[in-house]
């Protein structure tokens, strides 16, 4: 991502970094205790998961998380991109966030980027995970296509 284009996502996307590292993997954080004790007291967590239960405000923050995730193009990030967009979804619909037509844009953008460095992957398994939950709000693939396209074009 530039920083010039986008210096708030760009310092946003370090933050994250900086914090978890450049994993969304599961992290165990240390909740204390001493270090002869058992690992009982060190608990899991993933990126979003965290981000979740921190109470933001869900509906300024995702379409962020979302853009920061399409905006990501380059090989080495785009699998984390697309991991956090589809967790951001997924926790969106678990707190009762109805995605707009721009979240989907944003997760058919992650795939796309994705499919660019990965082109040997099962690229309609990987749409469909975008293609079948937009449907079930009503959007189109037709919609989603044309968006992206736009999109570009507007980027450019």
């Amino acid at each position: 991502i530039s920083s010039r284009r986008f210096p708030f996502y760009h310092r946003l996307l370090d933050i994250m970094e900086a914090q978890y590292g450049r994993s969304t993997e599961t992290v165990t954080t240390d909740k204390g205790g001493d270090d002869d004790a058992s690992d009982e007291s060190d608990e899991e967590t993933n990126v979003v998961d965290d981000i979740f239960d921190k109470n933001m405000n869900l509906k300024k923050f995702c379409p962020v998380l979302l853009r920061i995730c399409a905006s990501s193009r380059q090989k080495e990030d785009v699998s984390r991109a697309m991991t956090i967009a589809f967790d951001t979804y997924n926790k969106m619909v678990q707190y009762g966030q109805k995605p707009s037509v721009h979240t989907f844009e944003m997760l058919y953008t992650c795939v796309i980027n994705y499919l660019e460095h990965y082109p040997n992957e099962d690229k309609s398994a990987f749409l469909e995970r975008v293609y079948n939950p937009a449907k079930e709000y009503g959007i189109s693939r037709g919609e989603l296509v044309g968006r992206h396209k736009q999109s570009k074009l507007t980027l450019s």
